[in-house]
């Protein structure tokens, strides 16, 4: 074989060997359990319920002043 054919065949088995890869990777991924993905619906509520008690949020010894800040950013860019 020549040079170009050599420097070709190394750059198919590269980017074989890539696909394969990024391929074991998704299987990998497809094998993850359920329980380990977010359950959106849930989210949602679990978030209306806790926004009924804003102001229980935002005194919560448990809210940093960063919290704080980014909720005021927020309902200022909503309502402001």
């Amino acid at each position: 074989m020549d040079d170009s054919n050599l420097d070709a065949k190394r750059r198919l088995e590269t980017r074989f060997n890539e696909a394969a890869k990024a391929v074991k990777q998704l299987e990998q991924a497809a094998q993850v359990p359920a329980e380990h993905f977010i359950d959106a619906d849930n989210v949602i509520d679990e978030l209306i319920e806790l926004l009924k008690d804003l102001r229980g949020i935002f005194y919560a010894p448990t809210t940093t002043d960063v919290d704080r800040k980014q909720l005021l950013r927020l309902l200022i860019a909503r309502y402001g």
